[in-house]
Order: structure tokens, then C-alpha cells, then sequence
């Protein structure tokens, strides 16, 4: 179990190297928050993760499709997305997580991504 813990979490620290390469390359702004954001704040793994929490400007959002695209992502998009988009419809400027999905219902973003595999 240990072990699986430690793989998922090799992955997940490869996926976000993949996130920051893409996103920082394309010259674009991009947070870490959640589960993660604290890891990386603690200097410790803190916790088992199921996903990584990224939020970026929305007005971004055609620039960092083509980015994570590029990169080998794959859009993914969750059940909920439609209607967490309809929920929630901050101004053009304001910060939403737009990356990786929350994966919880009624999560105010506006897509999901994966790293290929």
C-alpha cells in the first residue's frame, strides 16, 4: 500500500514538473492550490493526493489548452463541468481553477485536463 502511495505521488510531483513547463513556458500565470499547495508550502508530503489543483486566468484559457496540449495533456472534461461553469461566472480577470479539476461536485471550474500516462 505504502508503495502504491509513493508511485501515485511520484506521479502526481511528474505531472505538476509537466504543468509548469507547459504553462511557464507558454509565459502563462498559473497557481497550485489544495492538497498540493500545502505539501509544496510544508516542505513535506503531508497526505495521499487524488489530484492536483491548479487555477489560472480564464482569459487564458485558449492559450493554456494549446499549452498542456502541446505537452502531451489530454482535455478530459467531468460530468459537471457545464454546469459548475453556468454556477459560476467570476469576472474575466478573477482566478478559477481551470487546470485540474477539484473532481468535486459543484467545484467552481471551468476544465478538466490529465497527463498522459
Amino acid at each position: 500500500m505504502r508503495d502504491d502511495a509513493a508511485r501515485r505521488a511520484a506521479d502526481q510531483l511528474d505531472a505538476i514538473a509537466s504543468l509548469d513547463l507547459a504553462l511557464s513556458g507558454a509565459g502563462l500565470d498559473y497557481w497550485l492550490f489544495g492538497g498540493w499547495a500545502v505539501d509544496f508550502w510544508a516542505g513535506r508530503l503531508t497526505r495521499d493526493h487524488n489530484d492536483i489543483d491548479a487555477a489560472a486566468w480564464r482569459r487564458d484559457y485558449d492559450k493554456i489548452r494549446a499549452a498542456l496540449l502541446a505537452a502531451g495533456w489530454r482535455h478530459t472534461p467531468l460530468e459537471d463541468d457545464a454546469h459548475a461553469q453556468e454556477a459560476c461566472e467570476p469576472a474575466p480577470n478573477e482566478p478559477v481553477p481551470s487546470i485540474a479539476n477539484a473532481r468535486r461536485p459543484g467545484a467552481c471550474s471551468s476544465t478538466s485536463f490529465s497527463a498522459s500516462a
